[in-house]
């Protein structure tokens, strides 16, 4: 009984650990291509909600400190539109919106 236990288990380990190497692999990819972005005019950063106190949640968060590395990186530019929607919501919510791109 207990072999069967045992190697009913092996098997699932063994998934286990390939998965966990093959999402290993799979990330450090992700990071060598991310390190080659080339230069652009713009960059889209997709929304996220908020949570109930109004601060952004960690995936927001990540999204809009990666569009800022990439603006202080020289990879994306602001246009004056977009510089001016910054200045308007400011007003508008007497918030800084737009602070981290300073």
């Amino acid at each position: 009984m207990k072999r069967w236990i045992i190697w009913g288990f092996l098997p699932l380990l063994l998934i286990w650990a390939t998965s966990v190497a093959w999402l290993h692999y799979q990330a450090v990819q992700a990071e060598k291509a991310s390190q080659n972005i080339k230069p652009a005019d713009i960059a889209v950063i997709l929304g996220n909600s908020v949570n109930r106190r109004g601060k952004p949640n960690p995936c927001l968060r990540s999204r809009v400190e990666a569009g800022v590395a990439l603006y202080r990186q020289n990879k994306v530019k602001i246009g004056r539109a977009v510089q001016q929607e910054c200045r308007t919501a400011t007003a508008a919510t007497k918030r800084q919106p737009c602070n981290l791109w300073r």
